[in-house]
């Protein structure tokens, strides 16, 4: 938090974690940084890797493995005048716009 007050921008992984086995769909996200972001009205701005289940696999040994990398940075989502009361709201939109370009690259995992 201290660092967004000196002007740094910050990078989460709001999954917390790296999946085994359901790479790459997304995970649940943890409230950390929306609740933060919340917390010092912030946007988040989404951004889709689409091969870091290749890059970082849960190999257990956590080494980024050499691959070309393919990121989207999305649009900003504004937090001004959100409370932590729309933290679920931000988090679940947040989620969506992330999942919704994972499906472009993957239609046949997220066939229904």
């Amino acid at each position: 938090m201290q660092k967004l007050d000196m002007g740094y921008n910050l990078a989460f992984f709001p999954e917390g974690t790296i999946s085994k086995n359901h790479a790459p769909r997304l995970m649940e996200f943890k409230d950390g940084a929306f609740r933060i972001a919340i917390e010092k009205q912030v946007a988040i701005v989404p951004m889709t890797i689409v091969n870091n289940w290749l890059i970082l696999p849960d190999d257990g040994k956590y080494i980024p493995k050499r691959q070309l990398m393919k990121a989207i940075v999305h649009e900003p989502i504004e937090t001004k005048g959100m409370t932590l009361d729309d933290l679920d709201r931000l988090k679940n939109q947040t989620f969506e716009v992330i999942q919704a370009e994972l499906k472009k690259h993957f239609p046949k995992i997220y066939q229904v």
